[in-house]
């Protein structure tokens, strides 16, 4: 698969933003808008790369990245109110992957317990 290259968070942001405000229901991902909002303000942003997909975000620290491999993808599920982060090294099911769901009022101290976990963010 050919590598996608990163998008500044400021557009992750308006991405979620016209989600939010520009579609008859979009307001149910207002939890989501609020989760990229601060990940856009926080001080390692510019060492973490995404992109989005329909309502998810796919992040990994590299600025171009491989899809199938060392992602961590990140959804929200109106219906449950949660948040849910999964890290695959590798899309195959052979191999184990990280999963955790939680509130959105936690999703931002998720995400960063998982960039430290993975060594995503410097020391």
């Amino acid at each position: 698969m050919l590598p996608v290259k990163g998008r500044p968070w400021r557009d992750i942001v308006e991405h979620f933003r016209l989600l939010v405000n520009g579609n008859k229901g979009g307001y149910v991902f207002l939890p989501m808008l609020q989760f990229v909002e601060q990940i856009a303000t926080a001080e390692f942003t510019d060492r973490i790369h995404a992109i989005t997909s329909m309502h998810d975000v796919i992040v990994s620290d590299l600025p171009e990245f491989d899809l199938d491999r060392d992602v961590l993808k990140i959804e929200f599920d109106p219906k449950a109110g949660m948040v849910r982060f999964e890290y695959w090294e590798t899309r195959s099911p052979l191999y184990k992957r990280w999963k955790k769901t939680c509130p959105p009022e936690h999703a931002f101290s998720s995400f960063v317990r998982f960039l430290k976990l993975k060594q995503w963010l410097p020391r």
